[in-house]
């Protein structure tokens, strides 16, 4: 009898009383010990910085994640939403009593620019979304290493949603970033894929949008269109983060406050030329 590994056997198969399941654990930690291949420990919960929320908006956020509801963040940049996401969500994977094995970071493809073709496989394509989120990681554990032991473990997946189309995700946190840059048919398919046992977190901001034309102002209507579905939507609530959230720096709260102040006046004149 040959067992193989990555094929997906049943867990109710059993051979001599031992499930396909056991047996390939058992032949996984047989060839770990004769290469001297060591698994990386999962990090735990008490290994996860304490992030105390410095705004209202995020303590706002914090309070509706707790309640247990869905959450859409919106807003001004700066405010921490990638970095609230995945402390939620890691916090709660990590928990003692958690329901749930993984965060699943889930972001379209739209580079900022035309970074041409990019060769590899899958987590080759993936990695220069993933930069943002590797270092979120590394930060929240104060470890350089981090990322790659989340990822290694099975406590954080990245995908984009090139490749959701036709799977279903259980038992997980789940978190949409950059929905700004998504159509409304790329977030309906990805909702859509959640199963059982999740929870959803999603972020965007109107004013960060990659795509241009045509393309920028469909994606904007289909993010207000999600906005208007997701707030008529049971157990979930949204956050619309100020200025006055910003953290990143303080030059980046006055470059935001003073172009939404340049945005006014410029309106404002406009509307007194008609």
């Amino acid at each position: 009898m040959y067992l193989v590994l990555g094929v997906h056997y049943p867990k109710q198969v059993k051979v001599g009383g031992t499930s396909w399941a056991e047996l390939k654990q058992d032949l996984v930690r047989i060839i770990l010990y004769m290469t001297n291949i060591t698994l990386p420990k999962k990090p735990k919960i008490e290994n996860l910085s304490t992030i105390k929320m410095l705004t209202k908006g995020q303590s706002d956020s914090k309070a509706i994640w707790d309640s247990n509801k869905d959450i859409l963040m919106c807003g001004s940049a700066g405010t921490g939403k990638s970095l609230l996401a995945l402390y939620f969500g890691l916090e709660q994977v990590l928990a003692t009593d958690n329901h749930y094995n993984k965060v699943i970071i889930i972001r379209t493809a739209v580079p900022t620019q035309d970074m041409g073709f990019l060769p590899g496989e899958i987590i080759d394509k993936e990695d220069p979304y993933n930069a943002p989120y590797k270092s979120i990681v590394n930060h929240l554990f104060n470890s350089t290493d981090a990322w790659d032991k989340v990822i290694q473990s099975g406590q954080v997946q990245f995908m984009t949603t090139s490749y959701i189309r036709g799977i279903t995700l259980d038992d997980a946190v789940i978190f949409v970033d950059e929905i700004q840059n998504m159509r409304y048919d790329e977030l309906r398919s990805t909702i859509t894929r959640l199963g059982e046992s999740t929870r959803l977190i999603l972020a965007g901001d109107t004013k960060q949008t990659d795509l241009q034309g045509r393309e920028a102002a469909a994606a904007i209507r289909g993010f207000n269109k999600f906005k208007a579905i997701f707030d008529r939507m049971k157990n979930t609530d949204q956050i619309e983060f100020k200025p006055s959230d910003i953290v990143r720096s303080g030059r980046v709260r006055d470059f935001i406050i003073t172009e939404e102040l340049y945005d006014k006046e410029i309106s404002n004149d406009s509307d007194n030329e008609r």
